[in-house]
């Protein structure tokens, strides 16, 4: 033992490793105290007459520990009997070298004999576990040949030497000596030598990134080490391996780091008590407790654990405003209808009321007048929709609405009756403006359908043909007409109009009687249509087609036909004269 080197607790009669005697591990744990001698049979063990009793049988105590009871012998012990044994703990044995694990579940290994403890694997225990392997491997492919009817493989094997025994060959013990690693190891050929070399680098956890003077720390202690004769070799061997290894590893590194984000991230949305205006030590403080958080502290980096945790923040804050806006605006929703109840139950508006009328009621919803009665409702509501399942937010939403919030909600309502009652009476006077304007249209047809009866529309009055029209729809829907001319007004334009249809036709015949040089010399009187059908000849036709009888008789019962190429004028009063007896 190194002086001054302290030694902790083992099991009994099993020292610890000291601590100087592997830099990259800190002394186990302390094992479990000595057990107490094993107990007899247990009381429950009763042989069966059918079946053929055993030697040894297993038997767990009541602290939980196993031990063997020789059925025979009467004979209890903790030590598992040799013919229990498989051949790898009789291969461990043969050496007097045993294995334990400390509380971490690193593994160390005692000689009960000589009292010796150390961290890596002695030499002597790592050849007699290879040798096994080796044989093992051997009667396997012995008896894969023989399965498929090949000649057993002939030669010696090739026997790959180990160099000379040098300081770092040799492994310190408690006691101050050396325990000699594996020398010498046959192996079929090459190629199993560096397949031997390469699960001892796997065994010993090398990693792709790992240097080399790090691969001969954590493996040269195995065995198989010297499986290739040179240093040189080994490091060649190594370094292809770790090639071999890099890309894998970064695959599953990078699998390994995506699962531990995910678990990262689904622990944040486990943790209620989280907040997302928290910071990076705030949360983390919060999650000290939780086993999972441990765990994946020493997997994720500070930074990683950061990023996550920032990114859940400003995505848990998102989704925390984009739900309290839902919920304000369903409580503006439900406050809404509320202020709609309480202005319906002033009066409201109708589009039938007078402007008066309106304003009276304005008057009376009021902000002022309804806020209290308001209030009180939205109150209540909060309260009912507190105890109704999943509406809490929106109930506390309702509850924390400003007077001000809730008196903006209320004249919307108002002004949007408003609005709406207006568009109801721009409706209506639409709807009136085209049924006036069907009315007066069925009117003026009415009135032109008088056109060619035996009495002109323009020698008659307004007295003698109202009381042909009073009893005519077309009459009775004039009346109901709310804009507009009134049915008089509307006959005494199309009688004008016809006046001046008429005097317009009459100095047309005029004129073209003054251009076939009739009467030429003074001004002449041509009375009658006929005298001015006979005076036009052919021509009379087309200038006085379309015309009613009565109205050419009106028209052209006299007319003057002014010489010097003027323009013909109607004999004075002759068609105003029969009009206006007509009035």
């Amino acid at each position: 033992m190194m002086p001054g080197a302290p030694m902790m607790r083992g099991p009994p009669g099993v020292p610890l490793p000291l601590h100087g005697m592997h830099p990259q591990m800190a002394p186990p744990a302390m094992p479990p105290p000595a057990m107490p001698p094993p107990p007899g049979p247990p009381p429950t063990q009763q042989p069966d007459a059918d079946k053929p009793e055993k030697t040894w049988i297993e038997v767990k105590g009541a602290d939980g520990a196993l031990y063997w009871h020789n059925c025979i012998t009467k004979v209890s012990t903790y030590e598992k009997p040799a013919e229990l044994q498989s051949a790898a703990e009789k291969a461990d044995a043969a050496t007097g070298w045993k294995e334990f694990k400390d509380a971490d579940g690193k593994p160390y290994f005692h000689h009960k004999e000589r009292n010796e403890t150390v961290w890596r694997i002695p030499g002597e225990l790592a050849k007699a576990r290879e040798m096994l392997r080796v044989v093992t491997e051997g009667g396997k492919r012995a008896a894969e040949r023989a399965m498929a009817g090949l000649a057993p493989e002939v030669g010696p094997p090739v026997l790959v030497p180990a160099p000379a025994p040098a300081a770092a060959s040799a492994l310190p013990v408690a006691g101050g000596a050396a325990i000699e690693v594996n020398t010498k190891a046959e192996y079929a050929n090459k190629a199993e030598a560096r397949e031997a070399f390469e699960a001892a680098l796997a065994d010993a956890g090398v990693r792709s990134t790992d240097s080399w003077e790090k691969v001969s720390r954590l493996a040269s202690a195995d065995g198989r080490w010297h499986a290739l004769p040179s240093n040189a070799e080994r490091r060649h061997v190594a370094k292809e391996w770790q090639e071999r290894r890099r890309k894998p590893e970064a695959a599953e590194a990078r699998k390994t780091e995506m699962a531990n984000r995910k678990r990262f991230a689904e622990l944040l949305d486990a943790t209620p008590a989280l907040k997302p205006r928290m910071s990076v030590r705030e949360a983390e403080a919060v999650m000290r407790d939780d086993a999972r958080f441990d765990t994946l502290r020493s997997a994720l980096a500070h930074e990683t654990r950061a990023d996550i945790y920032l990114d859940w923040a400003a995505d848990a804050a998102a989704k925390a405003e984009a739900k309290a806006r839902a919920a304000r605006g369903k409580a503006r929703e439900a406050f809404r209808a509320l202020c709609d109840a309480a202005f319906q139950a002033t009066g409201g508006l109708d589009g039938e009321g007078s402007r008066a009328g309106d304003r009276h009621r304005t008057r009376e919803a009021s902000w002022r007048r309804q806020r209290q009665a308001l209030d009180a409702a939205a109150d209540a509501e909060a309260r009912r929709l507190a105890e109704a399942e999943g509406a809490e937010d929106v109930a506390s939403a309702m509850a924390s609405m400003s007077a001000l919030e809730r008196m903006e909600v209320y004249e919307d309502v108002v002004r949007g009756a408003y609005e709406a009652d207006e568009r109801q009476r721009a409706g209506k006077r639409g709807d009136a403006r085209r049924r006036d304007r069907k009315a007066r249209c069925a009117f003026l047809a009415l009135l032109d359908g008088r056109r060619g009866k035996d009495e002109p529309i323009a020698a008659v009055s307004w007295a003698s043909v109202l009381s042909s029209l009073r009893g005519s729809t077309e009459y009775a829907n004039m009346l109901l007409t709310e804009s507009g001319s009134t049915p008089r007004e509307l006959f005494e334009d199309v009688r004008q109009d016809a006046l001046d249809a008429l005097v317009q036709l009459r100095g047309e015949v005029a004129k073209e009687l003054e251009n076939r040089k009739i009467g030429a010399g003074s001004g002449t009187l041509i009375e009658g249509v006929a005298e001015v059908r006979a005076a036009l000849g052919g021509s009379a036709n087309k200038l006085l087609s379309g015309w009613a009888e009565a109205d050419l008789a009106l028209a052209l019962e006299v007319v003057e036909v002014v010489p010097g190429g003027a323009e013909a004028v109607p004999a004075a009063g002759a068609v105003a004269g029969g009009a206006g007896g007509g009035a």
